[in-house]
């Protein structure tokens, strides 16, 4: 398999959105950089309980899903950041059995979820790490208090003209278009608004 890097959760930060979206800062373990991926209020919930070791009477669908892999006798070998397309990024979830290996498409948000209650190391493509890790001059662990949300929407600012943005879904583009508002980066935000109102919304 191609060069991989390993992440780790240094911070899940409230965007101060009114639609509930959140960064989930994820940070390579040997350099200097992170990442920040926008989430929804539900995903961050999600995995802020993992984190804390929190058990539920019943089990949380991330939960269900591992116990069905394990019990349908696969084995997970690999979870990792696989694309980055429109702005989004796609991870794969690899498992496999004594006969076949197979790769399962899977939101980011849910494959970290599911590599945590593995204790699968959660990775990262390195050209994907190269194009979007943001560096960050202090970083402590578990501490994050320099990063700038901002980067982020520069970044999408940046490659808007490149991307298929009949891809990004509606409720992620009003994430972003309040993004962009609470930081005046009101250019961004013009663009979001006009393609939200082609589709009439």
């Amino acid at each position: 398999m191609e060069d991989l890097l390993d992440l780790e959760i240094v911070d899940i930060r409230n965007s101060g959105s009114a639609y509930g979206a959140y960064f989930l800062i994820l940070k390579e373990k040997t350099e200097n950089k992170i990442i920040p991926i926008m989430i929804g209020e539900t995903e961050a919930k999600a995995i802020a309980t993992i984190l804390s070791n929190f058990k539920s009477k019943r089990p949380s669908i991330h939960e269900l899903t591992v116990d069905i892999i394990r019990g349908t006798g696969f084995t997970i070998s690999s979870i990792y950041i696989s694309r980055f397309e429109n702005s989004i990024f796609y991870s794969t979830i690899v498992m496999g059995n004594e006969s076949k290996e197979i790769e399962i498409d899977s939101r980011t948000s849910d494959a970290i979820a599911i590599a945590l209650l593995s204790d699968i190391p959660f990775k990262i493509r390195r050209p994907i790490f190269d194009k979007v890790a943001t560096k960050v001059e202090e970083v402590e662990h578990e501490d994050v208090r320099l990063i700038k949300e901002k980067d982020l929407l520069t970044r999408i600012e940046e490659e808007w003209d490149k991307v298929d943005v009949d891809k990004i879904p509606n409720d992620d583009l009003q994430i972003l278009l309040d993004e962009a508002i609470s930081e005046e980066n009101f250019e961004l935000a013009f663009k979001i608004h006009e393609e939200l109102e082609r589709r009439g919304k």
